[in-house]
Formats: C-alpha cells, sequence, structure tokens
C-alpha cells in the first residue's frame, strides 16, 4: 500500500483496497503520550492501476496543504492520434 503523510503530519494519505484515495487524520492525543487516528475519509477513485499490484511511491502526490493531488492514471483505450517520430529534421538544408 502506497502511504504518505501530508507535510504538517496532520493527514495519511493512502490508496485503500478500492483504489480510492484515501485520508485519515492524526493528533497527537492530549495526553501527548498516544495518537488519535481519525475515521478515513475516500477522497477519490485514484485509477493508479489494478488493486493488487504493488503499489509504486510515484502513483500520486499531495500539495502541501493536501487539498490537491497529481495522480499518474491509468488509461484505458485512450485511442487517439498515432505519434510521429522524425529524425534528422532539416538535415538536407
Amino acid at each position: 500500500m502506497s502511504r504518505k503523510w501530508r507535510p504538517d503530519g496532520e493527514e495519511l494519505f493512502y490508496l485503500a483496497l478500492d483504489g480510492r484515495l484515501t485520508a485519515a487524520s492524526i493528533k497527537l492525543a492530549p495526553d501527548h503520550q498516544s495518537i488519535d487516528i481519525g475515521t478515513p475519509a475516500p477522497l477519490f477513485a485514484a485509477q493508479v492501476g489494478l488493486v493488487m499490484r504493488p503499489i509504486l511511491a510515484g502513483d500520486y502526490v499531495a500539495s502541501a496543504d493536501g487539498q490537491r493531488f497529481l495522480v499518474n492514471r491509468l488509461l484505458r483505450d485512450a485511442g487517439g492520434t498515432p505519434l510521429r517520430v522524425v529524425l534528422n529534421w532539416g538535415a538536407g538544408q
């Protein structure tokens, strides 16, 4: 499972088994001897691949405030225009 902390350490993001990016708040308990873990909240379907494959560290990254995410998604049946690579462009000039 891929887990990432929000930079301020108050939230943990992870990919749940259903493929959703999920967040759980993490706070130091008032006694300063333990932590309080909030109820996990699903954020969105990350669509980063098969749930059972090992999740790579580069599948997603959270912004510093934990409000935006950059997700490396798999495209299914993307279609589109073929890519053409031109070698030696302008070599004859």
